[in-house]
């Protein structure tokens, strides 16, 4: 029973993200990015995603534009958030870093991790990791919410 229940959360918390995804996506700067949301998890705020790079979100030396991860860092994290949350209300931007660990060429994956790890009354907190298909670290962020409805 316990195994069923937590299979049912997770397929809930998965296409709620889908939902809020699709509803970012639609319209404005996150209709540029295209990500395969795989895994979503309501318990621990985690979401999973893939990445495809292709040259609109590359630099001049066909690799991830480091704009791109800052901008995948405030997507995911507010995807994250969702995952936590029945509402498709995500917040706004606080506060986002950035370290660019290293680079991943046109044409590769990267899997996106990213994690509410705190939330209060009106701040959420989310990490995200960026991997390469050698499970490499080669970027990693911190983001900041205000999710306070007023």
């Amino acid at each position: 029973m316990f195994f069923t229940t937590v299979l049912r959360s997770q397929t809930s918390s998965i296409n709620h993200v889908k939902t809020v995804w699709e509803r970012m996506s639609k319209n404005g700067f996150n209709g540029l990015f295209t990500l395969d949301i795989i895994t979503s998890d309501s318990k621990s705020g985690t979401i999973t995603a893939r990445f495809l790079v292709d040259k609109n979100h590359a630099n001049m030396y066909e690799t991830l534009h480091g704009g791109s991860i800052a901008s995948l860092v405030d997507i995911a994290g507010s995807l994250a958030i969702a995952s936590k949350k029945t509402t498709d209300y995500t917040g706004v931007s606080t506060d986002l870093s950035v370290s660019y660990v290293k680079g991943v060429k046109l044409g590769e994956t990267v899997t996106i991790i990213s994690k509410m790890q705190s939330n209060g009354k009106t701040l959420a907190y989310t990490t995200t990791e960026f991997l390469n298909d050698d499970n490499e670290v080669v970027a990693f962020g911190s983001h900041t919410k205000f999710i306070k409805k007023r």
